[in-house]
């Protein structure tokens, strides 16, 4: 706040008014998530804070507006508050049209264990899998009794049509 005095002098006599100006800052607006990535045909919730109303680049108005790009896109929100306008805050919303690089590990890392040893399979580089044991999971405990080859098919959590997939053989020693 700034007080400001205006003094008038007149005829051996003077007058002051002491006004008082108050300064409003502008509101820092920010946008949740700031990042992201997603599958085409996703959609994403952008929500706006810092300010009392909000104007985006899309035309919208309000703190959340859902987006559903096509390609990867910037979006802008100006936040009011106070009548003063922020800077422009901005949102990244990235397509991903990789598949997956899917990968399995073994503990204990051996190609070959005896018969009635088992070995566990992780999978990973992805978020759902598949196995070719009918598992859903991400790690199986396999105890194979003939040589058996294990795949895996991982795929990203919306994005059902990217998918990668790896394999790892085990040989069983017969006892």
């Amino acid at each position: 706040n700034y007080n400001i005095q205006l003094t008038v002098f007149k005829n051996n006599s003077s007058s002051t008014i002491t006004k008082t100006i108050k300064v409003n800052s502008k509101p820092t607006v920010s946008i949740s998530p700031a990042n992201t990535t997603i599958c085409v045909g996703q959609s994403v919730t952008l929500i706006a804070s810092g300010a009392s109303s909000y104007a985006w680049s899309t035309g919208q108005s309000g703190n959340t507006i859902v987006v559903n790009p096509s390609v990867n896109s910037t979006y802008k929100v100006l936040g009011i508050a106070n009548n003063c306008t922020s800077d422009s805050a901005i949102a990244i919303v990235n397509i991903t049209t990789t598949n997956p690089t899917v990968s399995i590990t073994k503990s204990p890392n051996v190609s070959t264990i005896c018969e009635g040893d088992s070995v566990t399979l992780t999978a990973s580089g992805a978020n759902n899998y598949t196995w070719s044991t009918g598992a859903n999971t991400a790690v199986i405990k396999v105890k194979p009794t003939v040589n058996t080859n294990y795949i895996v098919t991982g795929s990203l959590t919306g994005c059902s049509s990217l998918s990668g997939q790896a394999n790892t053989s085990i040989n069983v020693n017969p006892k």
